[in-house]
């Protein structure tokens, strides 16, 4: 794909993915909050729901943009190579290389952002710390899957059905599908994107709680070696004397 048409790509994915983001960030929250193993109320309720924005804003634009950029680039290369007569496989397949890219970029923020959201506790030095940790990178590894897991399937549905409705919509109005307006696109972005997420959210609701894992507290085991510590020496003590 020409840098001309992969330019315009990333720099309309980052912008629309920053302001879709922003917009929505306290419906994203309740969601969150919705499907935190805690329940609702446990994980934060109708408080704070502005909490790990900060995370989610600079992941936003990169990751929307990698996104884009590598869905347009792969449709790119199959229309005009091996995927000449796939149709909306094309799109299929663009959209799981989209996915499995901005995934990369998108999982230490997606797992900060959901852990601040739900935990009025948690601070973004100490979420970005953990993930520093062996329990972190293992939390991130585990996040990744289940970010692609969700992810990918969401595209499958979102991408095919939203260039179908393009189509379907261009032929109805005797267009070109380049000749649609903004708010035409927009509305079969719309319509796939609400298909596509109602038939996933069992997977969002398994990467939610998989993100917002907490990390093991040393704690407890630290307080059960001091007992374990004292009563052996309280007893040889006893026994010496």
């Amino acid at each position: 794909m020409g840098e001309q048409a992969t330019l315009p790509a990333l720099v309309g994915g980052g912008v629309a993915g920053t302001v879709v983001d922003v917009t929505l960030y306290p419906i994203d929250t309740l969601k969150t909050r919705l499907q935190h193993r805690d329940g609702f109320l446990k994980a934060g309720g109708f408080r704070g729901i502005y909490r790990g924005l900060p995370a989610a804003l600079v992941a936003s634009a990169p990751c929307a943009a990698a996104f884009f950029g590598s869905y347009e680039t792969a449709k790119h290369y199959l229309e005009n190579g091996p995927g000449r007569a796939w149709g909306l496989g094309n799109a299929m397949l663009a959209a799981c290389a989209g996915e499995a890219v901005a995934g990369v970029l998108r999982v230490p923020f997606e797992i900060m952002k959901q852990q601040l959201q739900s935990d009025a506790q948690a601070t973004m030095g100490a979420v970005g710390r953990t993930l520093l940790t062996p329990h972190g990178l293992h939390t991130m590894l585990r996040g990744y899957v289940s970010l692609v897991s969700r992810e990918i399937p969401f595209s499958l549905l979102q991408m095919p059905l939203y260039e179908f409705n393009k189509k379907l919509l261009a032929t109805r109005r005797r267009k070109r599908v380049e000749q649609l307006a903004g708010w035409e696109a927009a509305l079969c972005g719309s319509l796939s994107g609400a298909v596509a997420g109602g038939l996933t959210t069992p997977l969002d609701v398994a990467k939610t709680r998989i993100m917002t894992m907490a990390a093991p507290n040393p704690a407890p085991a630290a307080a059960a070696a001091l007992v374990t510590s004292h009563a052996t020496t309280t007893a040889a003590t006893a026994t010496t004397t």
